[in-house]
């Protein structure tokens, strides 16, 4: 589903990314990639299949959008180094000519020498056209920003107590808020204000998310 923001059309895709067709650019926020693994090391039960399940669903919707450019807005990795980081850079060496960006989050606190070694370009923040990317929200910008950091979400009820939670993109006046593309992450729900606009990542589908007229 594409939305205009201030002359720049972005897609929200299924997989919990934005896609800048213009740019040949993906848009990945908080992966929190071996996240798993820092629970394991904590001793919490985690199966050791979610780090490649990571991993692939990276490589799905690297091979669906074929970007030029693959940006992260933060979060990439969860903490500190684990094994989970070699598994990362296997892939990375997929990826060909396929350009990385990181804008750095408050998880992103490896040593320089890792990201140097895995290739990666590391920025505070990324400003094209009228929009510029961040981990966090930034405050008294002039351009709109996008962000992740907060792993937004809305709950929906149903009859009786049924209810059930989605992802969403969150969309404001000056500002929006990416899901989170980790699984491992969880959401949570969002506050939404009059003019705000709210798409429920639902499925195999993007679904605006209106309120009941009174």
């Amino acid at each position: 589903m594409v939305i205009d923001i201030r002359g720049s059309e972005l897609s929200m895709c299924i997989e919990k990314c934005l896609w800048w067709d213009k740019y040949q650019t993906l848009f990945l926020a908080d992966v929190h990639f071996g996240k798993s693994n820092h629970f394991r090391k904590a001793g919490i039960g985690v199966p050791l299949a979610i780090t490649n399940e990571e991993v692939q669903r990276l490589q799905r919707v690297v091979e669906k959008y074929r970007p030029q450019h693959l940006v992260f807005l933060g979060d990439l990795f969860h903490s500190e180094y684990n094994r989970s980081v070699e598994v990362f850079s296997k892939w990375l060496d997929t990826l060909g000519s396929t350009q990385t960006t990181l804008i750095l989050g408050n998880h992103d606190i490896m040593l320089d020498e890792v990201y140097d070694t895995l290739g990666i370009t590391r920025v505070e923040a990324l400003q094209w056209e009228e929009l510029i990317f961040t981990h966090d929200a930034l405050e008294g910008s002039p351009w709109y920003n996008i962000y992740g950091h907060l792993h937004p979400g809305v709950r929906l009820y149903g009859k009786g107590r049924q209810s059930h939670s989605f992802p969403c993109f969150h969309w404001r006046e000056t500002e929006a808020v990416m899901p989170a593309f980790g699984l491992f992450t969880g959401h949570i729900n969002v506050r939404v204000k009059p003019g705000d606009r709210v798409f429920l990542v639902a499925g195999q589908e993007i679904v605006e998310a209106r309120a009941e007229e009174k």
